[in-house]
């Protein structure tokens, strides 16, 4: 398995900047095929604006997309064209979470953005675009922090672990950027310091399921008692010096109603490196 098409949304964010270039080392360094995908929110105007303002309103915000959506594609064609990456160029029309997800169904590895509470907006993001696109997108989402440089990821890995669907599936679509680590640190929490058998065995079967893998892991478990997971998850993965994180991501999402796991939630509001994730 290795990752050979890579999605990667753009906005009108300055953030997109980094997510592509993030998105062109990894290309890179799996020789894939790398697609830009440029969605926007749906246009809405503000439901207090005078009736003869709106067009007025409907005119700026169009011509303020459509200036993003040229200023995206000029600098995904300049930034693929330097590094020679293999490319194409998409606008999707209509609901974001929906266009993205579409076109991930053809891709190995999806790139998109932690959601920035007070710019989202005027990114052209919807509210719950991260989440939604984390928890249908069927593939591995790479989620870059709205904050902070990112080199390259996938040298030192930290892999949040237990026995559970998502965790397996985040350390299967993890596995090509586990293969090439210099490092990684697979790690699975445990509440008090009471170990299970259950615990044990896991991270045994773990430790040689990677190795048989050529996976070069250190597989640990590590007591928590006043941090919350994710809070743990995030400390760990500082401690290691890792420069991405990988994990399951539980929850489901319905009409008028999203429920995220205690840990997804706090590593999608609170992360300080690229988290992969996998539902």
């Amino acid at each position: 398995m290795s990752y050979k098409t890579i999605l990667v949304h753009l906005d009108c964010g300055e953030r997109r900047s980094e997510r592509l270039a993030l998105s062109i080392k990894i290309a890179e360094a799996f020789d894939a095929h790398l697609i830009g995908a440029f969605a926007l929110d749906v246009m809405r105007i503000a439901a207090y604006a005078e009736a003869e303002a709106a067009p007025i309103m409907v005119a700026l915000e169009k011509k303020r997309r459509d200036e993003a959506e040229q200023q995206a594609e000029q600098e995904f064609r300049a930034a693929v064209r330097v590094r020679a990456v293999s490319s194409e160029w998409r606008v999707l029309a209509g609901e974001p979470v929906i266009a993205v997800t579409y076109s991930a169904r053809c891709a190995d590895l999806v790139v998109i953005g932690q959601l920035e509470p007070d710019r989202y907006e005027s990114d052209c993001v919807p509210r719950y675009f991260t989440e939604d696109v984390v928890l249908a997108a069927g593939k591995p989402v790479l989620v870059v922090p709205y904050a902070g440089h990112f080199a390259a990821v996938g040298a030192r890995l930290m892999v949040a672990w237990k026995p559970t669907r998502e965790a397996s599936r985040a350390v299967w679509d993890a596995l090509p950027m586990l293969k090439r680590s210099d490092a990684a640190e697979v790690v699975s929490f445990e509440r008090g310091k009471t170990t299970l058998p259950a615990d044990e065995i896991s991270r045994r079967d773990m430790s040689r399921y990677l190795d048989r893998h050529g996976v070069n892991a250190k597989v640990s478990g590590a007591a928590i008692d006043k941090l919350e997971v994710g809070e743990a998850i995030l400390s760990r993965a500082a401690d290691f010096g890792a420069d991405s994180i990988v994990m399951g991501a539980y929850g489901h999402s319905r009409l008028r109603e999203r429920v995220l796991g205690g840990a997804t939630r706090t590593l999608l509001d609170s992360m300080t490196m690229p988290v992969l994730m996998s539902h």
